[in-house]
């Protein structure tokens, strides 16, 4: 059964993996292409926002190189116009649709592209221009003599149209009067035909000259004309340049990575991000410095100082048997045990039984913390009495003897039962050791000795093993639940240092110096806790609450 649930919790694992890959692989070929459109919107924004007053620039010097260029148009005669108005076609052709739509430019070249297209229009602009300048002139040629200015030549057929006007005047005054004679003569005849031939002469040469004014302003108008077409298409490209860079900077703008990466830079998302990332390795590497800190600074000072010793001197203790999942308690004449409820297995029925509401009275907190209430009390000289763990399938019991005159340090926690003479009663001792610095690394600043003569029942996760200290002996601490209170008790550096560095390790663990004492420890502490791990929490609290008291 646990092979098949660990086949399917790896199953189940690697399914999860690959469902996650998936959703992985997925959410970035969704992203991928808005990653991209914002680069390239960005980059057409941009680019189009520096183009601008480029792009006007060139158009005030196309406009001002096309006005330059137009005041010495006068001076071409007719095939040069001819042959310059062939020219500035031949150069429009190609430029024709560049004022047209800039959508194809901008997706096929981007802001480049329209850039290059705007410049192309303002080009065919100012040739259309030159072309409508030069036919313009090309029709008032005759109004005009070779290199004449338009001005020069309006001027000059203003002064004829003057002067005939003047003639015409003089004329018609001299045949008013030659016509107020009756009866001219042959010269007064003569004389009219000479003034009717004056007036016709100068009627002509009016004429001719009004016709060739007219011809000279409608050139000047069809110049202007030009220029303001020139100027208005200049002006409708480099509106369209602008609306679309508008556009391109409002797209970007409503884009909404361009939202984050805006409010990323207007909050200094980077400045934070780099403070968080170094307090988040500061935060993490701190219990790493903490660690070389306490295994070089901390732990070998704690080695030199004094030893923890309860007591000088003490009676020897017999080592017992091994520990075993039950053990039998013959009371001896004027013996009474003393066991847990759910310790209690098997017991005569001709023994007598009470309840012992607390083991010692004389430290009801120490015996209510350690479970040591509500007890079972059978007395009954011979009776027997198995003692086992009902409840706990990994625990072991072991029969401990201290005679007396000895003592044994132990945490009430691991004991299952107590035998003891009727007369005399444990003799239960509490020492604190504030001052010691073993004990506050330990947190264990008070003790719990047991005096002999008494039998105690001793209960640990899959057995209690005892040993005697010999040349000395170091435990963990979760392991090490008692031991002769004539020890010397201290603490020692792990042995190795990168076990504790990663955490696999405790950074101290329970030193017992050299002596003829004993030691008991528990085999397996955490057997019998639910998943076989330390506990966290508030029952990780009450574990140092009790480990502080001794219990």
């Amino acid at each position: 059964m646990t092979a098949i649930r660990r086949l399917a919790g790896w199953v189940l694992r690697r399914s999860i993996l690959f469902v996650a890959l998936v959703a992985a692989l997925l959410i970035y070929r969704a992203t991928r292409p808005s990653f991209e459109s914002l680069a390239g919107l960005r980059e057409s924004a941009a680019a189009m926002a520096a183009g601008g007053p480029a792009l006007e620039g060139f158009a005030r010097d196309i406009a001002a190189r096309a006005e330059a260029e137009s005041l010495a148009y006068h001076r071409l005669g007719r095939e040069a116009l001819d042959t310059r108005i062939a020219a500035a076609e031949q150069a429009r052709a190609p430029l024709a649709s560049a004022c047209g739509a800039d959508l194809p430019a901008l997706l096929t070249r981007g802001a480049a592209g329209v850039i290059d297209n705007r410049r192309k229009c303002l080009t065919t602009a100012a040739l259309t221009r030159e072309i409508e300048t030069l036919v313009a002139l090309r029709t008032s040629l005759d109004a005009r003599r070779p290199g004449e200015p338009l001005a020069d030549a309006l001027r000059r057929h203003a002064a004829t149209m003057r002067v005939a006007a003047a003639i015409v005047r003089d004329a018609q005054a001299r045949l008013a009067t030659l016509n107020g004679d009756y009866v001219p003569n042959l010269l007064q005849r003569r004389e009219i035909a000479l003034q009717r031939a004056r007036i016709t002469g100068a009627l002509a040469a009016h004429r001719a000259a009004a016709r060739d004014a007219r011809a000279l302003i409608a050139t000047q108008q069809g110049i202007a004309a030009a220029r303001r077409r020139a100027a208005a298409i200049s002006g409708e490209a480099l509106a369209r340049y602008r609306t679309l860079a508008k556009v391109r900077a409002k797209a970007l703008s409503d884009n909404l990575l361009q939202r984050a990466s805006a409010w990323a830079e207007t909050n200094r998302l980077r400045s934070v991000a780099v403070q968080a990332a170094g307090a988040f390795l500061l935060i993490v590497a701190t219990p790493y410095l903490i660690r070389l800190f306490c295994f070089f600074v901390v732990a070998p000072l704690a080695a030199r100082r004094p030893a923890i010793r309860l007591m000088e001197r003490g009676a020897s203790i017999t080592l017992p048997g091994p520990s075993a999942p039950s053990v039998g308690v013959r009371l001896a004449t004027g013996e009474e045990l003393m066991v847990r409820q759910d310790y209690l297995q098997t017991s005569s029925h001709a023994g007598t039984k009470r309840t012992r509401w607390l083991l010692d009275p004389r430290h009801p907190l120490t015996s209510l913390a350690a479970g040591l209430a509500f007890l079972t009390r059978i007395r009954g000289d011979g009776e027997l009495t198995t003692v086992s763990a009902v409840r706990d399938p990994f625990a072991e019991v072991l029969l401990l003897d201290l005679p007396a005159g000895a003592a044994l340090v132990l945490h009430p926690r691991a004991l299952a039962a107590v035998a003891q003479p009727i007369d005399q009663p444990l003799r239960v001792e509490t020492r604190w050791r504030l001052g010691s610095l073993h004990a506050w690394l330990t947190l264990q600043l008070r003790y719990v000795l047991f005096h002999g003569p008494v039998r105690l029942v001793v209960k640990g996760g899959r057995g209690v093993r005892v040993e005697q200290a010999e040349a000395g002996r170091v435990f963990g601490q979760e392991q090490l639940v008692g031991f002769s209170a004539d020890l010397a008790y201290s603490v020692t550096r792990a042995e190795t240092f990168w076990p504790y560095f990663l955490g696999r390790e405790p950074l101290l663990k329970d030193r017992v110096a050299a002596g003829g004492g004993i030691l008991v420890a528990e085999e397996a502490p955490l057997a019998g806790r639910r998943g076989g791990e330390v506990r966290h929490g508030i029952e990780g609290l009450i574990d140092a609450v009790l480990t502080m008291f001794g219990l």
